[in-house]
């Protein structure tokens, strides 16, 4: 459908944050919009906070945990009828001009992945905003840096669908290998230098578990792009003084979370 964003929304048990989620999604200024909500059998109040919105355009689809998280954000882009696909995690919100201003930002000169600057925010409030300091990044870059948040990303459906269906097995940095295979088809990531999202960190966020996710970063490295181990050992060191100060906010954030 034209001009449609399919925004992709994977929950399990998220009843404490989903309608944070959900409502930053309606009070968007872009309103051509459907969001996919992709449950992994929540056995919270979940789906009944996501239906009392009563809103047509939230559509809900069930697939197993046990298929991992890539696996449901990839059913969720087969289920999607926009052209636009953007990501949104269940605890996290937009600024209610995301849409609008990354739809206009992405359809200019034909771009087909980008994303936006965002904030860190933990359980006092504080927040760290990151809004890197270039107008785009190629594979090389990212190998090496994070200038990317899942729920800033907009990406062209059908680039996603032949990117993604390949990897779907990740469970930790499944988002981070995803970015590296757009790039692999594509030049350029384009950023769109505003703070239009809050990813929202708590004690159960994922980000905080860091060996898992180096452990994957390392498969992610070795397997999948065959990089030697001298150079994987380089790519992290250079990755791990470059993201210092986020790792530090969400390490902090992890012992207030407590």
């Amino acid at each position: 459908m034209k001009n449609l964003v399919s925004i992709i929304i994977p929950t399990l048990n998220s009843e404490k944050t989903i309608k944070r989620t959900i409502s930053s999604v309606l009070n968007q200024d872009y309103k051509n919009w459907e969001i996919i909500v992709v449950d992994s059998f929540s056995n919270d109040k979940t789906i009944k906070y996501i239906r009392s919105f009563g809103v047509k355009k939230i559509k809900i689809f069930s697939y197993p945990k046990s298929k991992g998280l890539a696996g449901a954000r990839y059913h969720g882009i087969k289920k999607a009828k926009g052209k636009l696909i953007a990501f949104l995690d269940s605890d996290d919100e937009w600024n209610k001009k995301k849409l609008n201003y990354q739809f206009k930002f992405q359809n200019s000169l034909n771009k087909k992945f980008t994303c936006t600057g965002y904030s860190l925010v933990n359980s006092r409030n504080n927040e760290l905003k990151i809004i890197p300091n270039l107008e785009r990044f190629d594979f090389n870059y990212l190998l090496t840096n994070r200038p990317i948040a899942h729920s800033t990303v907009m990406i062209q459906r059908k680039l996603a669908i032949k990117v993604f269906k390949s990897d779907l097995r990740n469970d930790y940095a499944e988002d981070y290998s995803w970015w590296l295979l757009v790039l692999k088809n594509v030049d350029y990531c384009y950023i769109l230098r505003k703070n239009l999202c809050k990813i929202h960190l708590g004690s159960e966020n994922r980000s905080f578990s860091f060996i898992k996710n180096f452990k994957s970063l390392y498969k992610i490295y070795r397997n999948k792009f065959n990089l030697s181990n001298l150079y994987i050992f380089v790519v992290l060191l250079k990755l791990i003084y470059r993201t210092f100060a986020r790792n530090v906010f969400k390490l902090t954030s992890f012992f207030l979370g407590k």
